[in-house]
């Protein structure tokens, strides 16, 4: 019977296996502190409006939280480099010249950039500008975390 029932074709006391949906509500680059060589940009393709560049080498933005995962969001294209992710004492490199794999022909905005699950706890991230040869920019707009 679909009786009492709120959508059609739904039927009363039916019940379906637990899910959980977790949703990461990304951290603005505002929150960030950044080491000279940071430059803050605005515009609307930016999460928030705003994302930090760098095109030196070493120019390093840092980040304290908790949680029990880390992703980061920036740009992907042509002109864009290579960057260090030091997450909890690991060292991680992210091309953000390719996009899904393959070599940028366009730039792409808020794309994620890196992912890691992690113990759920404290963590410390540094991410450091590698200055690659041709395309030494690399452009951050947030970081999101499961807490």
């Amino acid at each position: 019977s679909t009786r009492g029932s709120r959508e059609p074709g739904m039927t009363v006391g039916n019940l379906s296996a637990w899910r959980e949906a977790v949703v990461l509500i990304p951290t603005d680059d505002r929150s960030w502190s950044f080491s000279a060589g940071n430059t803050r940009r605005t515009g609307s393709a930016y999460f928030r409006a705003t994302a930090t560049t760098t095109d030196v080498s070493g120019a390093t933005m840092r980040l304290m939280f908790s949680g029990s995962s880390f992703s980061l969001l920036g740009t992907t294209g042509r002109y864009y480099g290579k960057l260090r992710i030091a997450l909890d004492g690991s060292s991680y490199t992210v091309d953000t010249g390719n996009y899904k794999g393959v070599r940028e022909t366009a730039n792409h905005y808020r794309v994620l950039l890196f992912s890691k699950n992690l113990t759920n706890g404290k963590h410390a991230v540094a991410i450091t500008c590698l200055a690659t040869s041709g395309r030494r920019t690399i452009r951050i707009d947030a970081a999101g975390w499961r807490n």
